[in-house]
């Protein structure tokens, strides 16, 4: 190995646009100068683009862009493919390294040249990068390997020679989650593993990162798949290495036992969207008595639009722009019947999205109810930041339905959108609440949420219950 090797810096970037720059900031840092950073964009709906232009001309810095949100494991393979360096090493977008971590990892590789890997330690950080604590050393018993010593936790900042990685069959396009440790496991069947003892990153925790709530229980999941497909590679044996891991996690995460039931049960489907149940004609109903109310309508933007049908409506309505939003597992071949494909855009709803311009209405229609509660001020923020009026409805306790895990009443998410200063506005549902071919769900829980500097026309005095009488025909 040359004695200045180029080092590549690998970001598999996706809405995280807020902490971006100071991680590229933190490459300009480097007491190392002979470095590249190769980024991915895996479909950000943030303003990523713009920190891009920032760095466009600088040729050390190449960005790239999936056509379609893939996830992690597809990102970062394409990551390595596509760098030319002799040594690589992902840079998390919303991590920073410490001004010695490149310097430090190329003198270990060049000093080492049948390591496959080098691992490192890291300072573990606040939202503002101020640390909390210092994360251990990574320690292997004689006789066993990374894998066999069964200690796993996050390690970062970690590099790996790209002539090694090659002997691999590659990281796995298909993992969502923990392609970091389906690397590690594949590194260390080519070649060794070096422990330097040395801090060379900040490791950010903050509202939607991976080791944050629900994101932290989707991760464990991929954890155990991985183990398992390195057990078989190996031939070790499955009950000790992901059973008992996989029992002993259930110990202390017994509440997310259900939902990791569903997701194996329906391929990590949030829902599924068929065309008999989410129809043409509550939309065609409802959305012209929405366009009475609010005229100056030109653009729509839904939060979960399913099969587009409601951005159909708009659309037939006279509505010139709309955009869909939704979850990776979204039937393209349905929603594209009802929609334009450029009209579309894969995004996790519990993570924050912030799109490029204001909507004149936002709709999000029995969606949040299918996202995690840890997540629900997360969703408000989103659709509040999308635009100052917002067409909301989401299922009441009792309601049921597909993978429902947080039914509240409209009175929780009131709460929520008050603290934007966005009141609810019941003027539709005494419009249709008689009406026999509107899904009673819409007629129970649709309401006008607007910024209160928004002059809408008085409430109704609509006495009716909030439970609709069809929810309890539909429950017998």
């Amino acid at each position: 190995m040359i004695a200045s090797p180029l080092f590549s810096i690998l970001v598999a970037q996706y809405n995280n646009a807020r902490f971006l720059q100071q991680a590229i900031d933190s490459v300009y840092a480097q007491e190392y100068a002979n470095w590249e950073i190769i980024i991915v964009d895996d479909c950000s709906t943030d303003n990523s683009c713009e920190i891009y232009k920032e760095y466009e001309q600088d040729n050390r810095i190449h960005v790239f862009y999936n056509k379609e949100n893939r996830g992690e494991g597809y990102t970062k393979k394409r990551c390595v493919e596509l760098s030319h360096g002799a040594i690589c090493g992902f840079l998390d977008p919303d991590d920073v390294l410490l001004p010695n971590a490149i310097r430090d990892m190329v003198n270990v590789h060049i000093a080492n040249p049948s390591t496959s890997q080098v691992f490192s330690r890291m300072y573990i950080c606040d939202e503002n990068l101020n640390i909390l604590s210092e994360s251990r050393k990574l320690t292997i018993e004689r006789g066993k390997d990374y894998f066999t010593n069964r200690d796993y936790k996050p390690e970062h900042f970690v590099s790996f020679k790209k002539s090694f990685y090659d002997k691999t069959i590659g990281i796995d396009p298909l993992k969502r989650m923990a392609a970091d440790q389906d690397m590690y496991t594949k590194l260390e069947e080519v070649g060794g593993v070096y422990i330097l003892d040395k801090f060379t990153l900040k490791y950010r925790r903050h509202e939607g990162g991976l080791s944050y709530g629900r994101s932290m229980n989707k991760t464990w999941f991929w954890q155990l798949i991985v183990r398992y497909e390195t057990c078989i590679r190996r031939g070790l044996d499955i009950q000790e290495y992901v059973i008992e891991d996989f029992l002993k996690c259930l110990y202390h995460r017994e509440d997310y036992l259900w939902d990791i039931i569903n997701e194996l049960r329906n391929g990590e489907k949030r829902y599924i969207h068929t065309e008999e149940l989410h129809n043409m004609k509550s939309p065609n109903i409802i959305v012209p008595l929405v366009l009475n109310i609010l005229p100056d309508i030109h653009s729509v933007v839904d939060f979960g639009c399913g099969l587009g049908t409601w951005l159909r409506a708009f659309k037939a309505m006279g509505v010139q722009e709309v955009l869909g939003l939704d979850g990776y597992w979204c039937d393209k071949t349905l929603l594209f019947k009802n929609i334009l494909e450029s009209e579309y855009k894969t995004v996790d709803l519990e993570n924050p999205i912030v799109l490029d311009k204001l909507y004149d209405l936002v709709i999000s229609l029995e969606v949040a109810e299918h996202l995690s509660e840890e997540s629900a001020d997360t969703f408000v923020k989103s659709l509040v930041n999308a635009g100052k009026v917002i067409l909301f409805s989401a299922a009441i306790p009792g309601q049921g339905g597909h993978n429902h895990i947080n039914e509240q009443f409209p009175e929780y998410w009131k709460e929520k959108f008050l603290r934007y200063n966005y009141v609810f506005h019941d003027i539709l549902r005494d419009k249709i609440w008689d009406n026999e071919e509107i899904d009673f769900w819409y007629k129970q829980n649709m309401f006008i949420v607007a910024h209160e500097s928004i002059s809408l026309p008085e409430d109704t005095d609509f006495k009716y219950p909030v439970i609709h009488p069809d929810l309890l025909k539909y429950k017998c």
